[in-house]
């Protein structure tokens, strides 16, 4: 640890009094620094590459100026904001105060709906220095055939039925290229929004960020907070969307595929739960909840 402290003094002139892990973060490494000039949150990638840091910090770095409570990068004493340590990707923001939501309501999902759509505005004119892979339906049929192997050998022990299912079920869908695209969070769900007294403070966990469809930002936070004992509760979905299109109206092509991107999005979770998890048998039950939500065939 004592490495650590030499870092943060060396490399931003910080000087930290504490460092302690924090809840969560099963792929990067997130630890929490307490110092004189504040609180920071260090994060060390473990499995990013630099253009992958580098795809999410110019984003945060674009947000930095709007209304978005996303985290604040701080710089190094190079003025860059990615460093190495240990021979991996790191970065340092300021802490963002709050806990992560246990339970919505209408009035949070309006907020969520609203940064949502803030992100999309904000970001319109934002031009990635680098090119980076979604999941997409083109790139995610690409990646469950890749795939099946590579989930065996790391012990998911269902991977040859997961994959036939979902390849097969992939083949149903055919999207139009016309729906609006622009750069998506791609991970908006409970445990990346803080609040304080009823009010986001933050919106954390831009990893997965890519330029894609924006309706899959949407679709993402209706299958982690909409479903209650498998049905969707179609008010909460009515408030996401209220508060969403209080900053951007839907266009009509995006208001006809809902219920279809609400479907593939319940079925990409069906396979990408095993995919990104760290121990995929660990994540069979969550691939099973999306799949019995996938199968009701969901209309808005």
């Amino acid at each position: 640890m004592k490495v650590l402290f030499d870092f943060l003094q060396n490399e931003y002139g910080i000087r930290a009094d504490v460092v302690e892990p924090m809840f969560g973060g099963l792929v990067n490494t997130n630890l929490r620094v307490d110092s004189p000039s504040g609180i920071y949150v260090f994060k060390q990638y473990n499995q990013k590459s630099l253009d992958e840091v580098r795809f999410e910090t110019d984003i945060l770095q674009s947000l930095a100026g709007s209304n978005v409570p996303s985290p604040r990068l701080v710089q190094l004493k190079s003025s860059d904001v990615i460093g190495s340590f240990d021979g991996k990707p790191c970065v340092l923001y300021r802490y963002l105060s709050g806990i992560p939501i246990e339970s919505v309501n209408r009035l949070l999902l309006k907020k969520i709906g609203i940064i949502c759509a803030n992100i999309h505005v904000s970001l319109l004119g934002f031009n990635p220095s680098v090119k980076k892979s979604t999941w997409e339906l083109y790139d995610l049929k690409e990646l469950v055939a890749s795939s099946r192997d590579n989930l065996s050998s790391r012990g998911y022990q269902n991977s040859d039925e997961l994959c036939s299912f979902v390849q097969s079920e992939l083949e149903q869908f055919n999207f139009s290229d016309n729906l609006p695209k622009g750069i998506t969070h791609q991970d908006i769900k409970p445990e990346n929004v803080l609040i304080d007294n009823n009010s986001i403070t933050g919106i954390l966990d831009f990893d997965n960020s890519y330029y894609g469809t924006f309706l899959d930002d949407i679709t993402t936070t209706i299958i982690w907070t909409c479903f209650k004992e498998y049905v969707l509760n179609y008010s909460y979905v009515d408030a996401l969307l209220e508060g969403y299109e209080s900053v951007r109206m839907l266009a009509t092509n995006e208001r006809e595929s809902l219920s279809e991107r609400i479907r593939f999005r319940l079925l990409r979770e069906v396979f990408i739960s095993p995919y990104a998890a760290t121990h995929p048998q660990q994540a069979y039950r969550s691939s099973e909840y999306f799949k019995i939500l996938y199968k009701k065939r969901i209309k808005i």
